[in-house]
């Protein structure tokens, strides 16, 4: 088009704004189908007349209807720091899922390590609590700071450089962060019906409350929704 002016640019078709985070649409329709086919599980294991036991964690043992600490080397050598980190166990006397919480994988994010520390207070453990192991069905397994090395010098990272968060399922024979992940992953993550991984910001940041789950995952998505939190962050898990 030409005018006095000249030849007038022919304006660009503007692209739709994006926002960060912001769930395709065919991420969309898999998310919808894994709801629609969800069915609740039927597991056998987890019905009231089924053989509960004790457990066993670590080559401990960990009695029905108790709660004990047990410490889990984050590293096996036979020399050095094994880098050790408690992992407290809560183990109903009744059948059900084992549910892992963590804090502290980032050293310096202090909000999950302070979480687990209160969540295994008199507040929420003991007689008539709502974590009684008397009354409890399946097994609680808390770990209030998984990356010690880091906590004790306020990094976020271990002394490898290494991001532990991103080194997982990990590798027994790799650096140490990635030995760390393996043993994090052998322990606590493969048996697990369901993890709960505390994070919060590091030093000089701040965060939104939210919640980052594969919500294609049903049973994740229905957990996730269940805590309550506006921003759920669609994030697949590692392979």
């Amino acid at each position: 088009m030409k005018t006095g002016f000249g030849t007038m640019a022919r304006k660009k078709k503007r692209k739709p704004v994006r926002i960060a985070h912001e769930i395709s649409r065919r991420r969309r329709k898999t998310i919808e189908k894994a709801l629609a086919e969800h069915q609740i599980e039927d597991r056998s294991e987890w019905d009231r007349n089924s053989d509960w036991g004790d457990y066993r964690f670590y080559r401990r043992l960990v009695k029905r209807g108790t709660i004990r600490t047990i410490e889990l080397p984050l590293l096996e050598v036979s020399i050095g720091d094994p880098w050790s980190t408690s992992v407290t166990i809560i183990h109903g006397k009744r059948p059900g899922p084992t549910i892992t919480i963590l804090g502290g994988v980032h050293g310096d994010e202090l909000t999950g390590p302070s979480a687990c520390t209160h969540l295994l207070s008199t507040a929420f453990t003991g007689e008539e609590k709502p974590l009684d192991p008397e009354t409890l069905a399946g097994t609680i397994r808390v770990v209030p700071v998984v990356n010690m090395p880091g906590y004790r010098s306020k990094s976020r990272y271990f002394p490898d450089g290494r991001d532990l968060n991103r080194n997982f399922p990990g590798n027994s024979q790799g650096s140490s962060t990635r030995r760390v992940a393996a043993q994090v992953w052998k322990y606590l993550v493969e048996d697990s019906d369901a993890i709960i991984d505390l994070h919060s910001a590091g030093r000089g940041r701040s965060n939104m409350p939210q919640l980052r789950v594969d919500l294609a995952h049903a049973g994740s998505n229905i957990l996730a929704k269940a805590f309550g939190i506006e921003i759920l962050l669609d994030s697949k898990p590692p392979k």
